[in-house]
């Protein structure tokens, strides 16, 4: 009788940074389940990113753009429907806490084969409350998340590097909308001005400015990010459209298409620094309120994270809130266009 195939389901609904960072999971869990099937439940808004993932059998997207509680109970009926070997929470949220509780009962935590990821909420707190650091030597988010998997495989040396996987048609949209932008001769750079939250962003003044040197140094800067992004639209018009915005117009795959063509991104803490390491672009991440302890800075040998040395850092995890000092996001005021501007050249030239 032929044994079935293992079932294994990953959970993690946001954000679109934090996913990316997941990637190595997959990856590292079929080189150890070659003949599993991985199922993966995220918000909807977010399944494309996985779309032609190799590692990943299927994908459950959850809509939330509707009745949300319909949403949760049909995603919790097409999982019950299965039957699941190993499940791994990667986000500890009250979403996936709500499924587990769904597929295993309330005392999920106490059964073999669930695993959940360990947040370090009290540690992370208490840096933001007191400045009392315990984090320094704690994994970066994409090793946390390896560090779950070696608890069910253990004695496995895993691999932490990203990787994303755009469609085969993706490349030539790409070089289609670069050619309409007129942005195909010289040497690219991705600029992120934009992010989730205000409190992270870098002014836009500056990355005017950033993207004006650049562009006379002889490299063709490209705003890329999300839709509707104030700043990428101020930045575009200031310059005429000799810095396009490319913000919203590409797919999150088409993104990474076109990271994989830039010589380097520069970008506030956003997903585009984990796009383009994904797509083995150095980036410059511009860290402000939020620190490298958190787990989300750059891994790549050639990318760097600049920050300034304020004490009142970090004071938000994410970038949520309101500055709290005197004078306004002077964390990332006093962090000036030439500081970036040599850490860019030097890795462009």
């Amino acid at each position: 009788m032929k044994h079935p195939r293992k079932k294994i389901l990953i959970l993690r609904f946001s954000s679109l940074g934090d996913l990316i960072l997941t990637s190595p999971f997959y990856r590292e869990l079929k080189q150890l389940e070659p003949q599993a099937e991985i199922h993966l439940a995220t918000s909807q808004e977010f399944a494309s990113l996985f779309a032609h993932n190799p590692h990943l059998t299927q994908v459950h997207g959850l809509d939330r753009r509707g009745d949300k509680k319909t949403a949760f109970a049909q995603l919790g009926k097409t999982l019950k429907a299965e039957s699941w070997d190993l499940i791994f929470d990667l986000h500890q949220s009250l979403r996936s806490r709500w499924l587990l509780t769904c597929l295993k009962g309330p005392f999920y935590r106490f059964l073999p084969g669930v695993y959940c990821i360990d947040k370090r909420s009290l540690k992370r707190n208490l840096l933001l409350a007191f400045k009392l650091n315990l984090l320094k030597r704690f994994p970066s988010q994409r090793e946390a998340y390896l560090t779950l998997l070696q608890k069910a495989y253990p004695h496995h040396t895993l691999h932490t590097h990203t990787e994303l996987f755009p469609g085969p048609q993706d490349p030539d949209q790409v070089s289609s909308i670069l050619a309409q932008a007129g942005a195909n001769e010289k040497p690219l750079v991705a600029l992120g001005a934009g992010a989730s939250f205000a409190l992270k962003r870098w002014p836009r003044e500056n990355f005017l400015q950033l993207g004006l040197q650049l562009l006379a140094e002889g490299f063709q800067p490209l705003l890329l990010g999300g839709p509707g992004e104030e700043e990428a639209a101020w930045i575009a018009e200031a310059t005429q459209g000799r810095i396009p915005n490319l913000a919203g117009k590409f797919t999150f795959l088409q993104t990474a298409a076109c990271l994989a063509r830039c010589r380097l991104a520069i970008s506030n803490d956003s997903a585009l620094v984990h796009f383009a390491e994904a797509m083995g672009t150095p980036a410059l991440a511009l860290f402000g309120p939020t620190v490298k302890e958190f787990g989300f800075g750059p891994h790549l040998a050639t990318s760097q994270l600049l920050e300034t040395t304020q004490s009142c850092r970090p004071c938000s995890r994410n970038g949520k809130g309101a500055c709290k000092n005197r004078e306004q996001l002077i964390c990332l005021r006093e962090l000036g266009v030439e500081r970036v501007l040599l850490a860019a050249l030097a890795r462009l030239k």
